[in-house]
């Protein structure tokens, strides 16, 4: 089966999982960084101020944190 090619494979919640994931797994600072850029090129244009917020935050784990309480997603 030939699926058509995506040009931004990832959406923002695969990107916000992908973090979450980092959080759960590390829980550093650095590891959700580090998942952030490497999912910042792979999500569209107007996803990546957000991502971008997550990597210059002061506190990437405070910011996880939030995100597993806030009851909407």
């Amino acid at each position: 089966m030939n699926l058509p090619a995506r040009t931004n494979p990832y959406s923002m919640m695969d990107a916000i999982l992908i973090m979450l994931l980092a959080y759960r797994i590390h829980g550093t600072d650095e590891a959700i960084r580090a998942a952030a850029h490497n999912v910042r090129d792979k999500v569209s244009a107007a996803c990546r101020p957000t991502i971008n917020l997550v990597i210059r935050c002061s506190s990437p784990t405070k910011w996880a944190e939030n995100v597993c309480k806030d009851e909407s997603l």
